[in-house]
């Protein structure tokens, strides 16, 4: 529809991996109703960047150098209550994942999958059609 906006799902990008995030971001800004709007490589300034950009997603990796970063998830949901956070992670531990959902993070994607699931999942959680 011309001249109307869209309204763009702000993604915050969580990873001390700078090809890794690079990638999602070349992957994820494809789409329309995406906008990147922080990269976060270590925990000194998780809080403080997710506060100022506010995003509406936060894909965090489990492990940020020697950080498991599930430890910062409720300091995480304290700051932005209405924030949705998938873990993107190499680590298929059952454990992981169990801390994961304990903490209410809906969804612990593994980066080999990222392409196929991505995508779709963000789609379910804010009702996007895929165009």
């Amino acid at each position: 529809m011309e001249g109307s906006k869209v309204k763009k799902i702000r993604v915050a990008l969580v990873d001390d991996s700078r090809v890794f995030r690079r990638a999602i971001k070349r992957f994820l800004t494809k789409e329309k109703n995406i906008a990147i709007v922080a990269e976060i490589s270590f925990v000194g300034r998780l809080l403080e960047t997710l506060k100022r950009k506010k995003p509406d997603l936060i894909l965090l990796d489990i492990r940020l150098r020697d950080t498991n970063s599930l430890y910062w998830v409720d300091k995480i949901k304290n700051l932005l209550p209405q924030s949705i956070i998938f873990v993107l992670t190499s680590y298929d531990y059952p454990t992981y994942r169990r801390m994961a959902e304990e903490r209410g993070v809906p969804e612990y994607i593994l980066k080999r999958d990222v392409s196929e699931v991505l995508l779709p999942t963000i789609h379910r959680y804010f009702e996007l059609n895929g165009d």
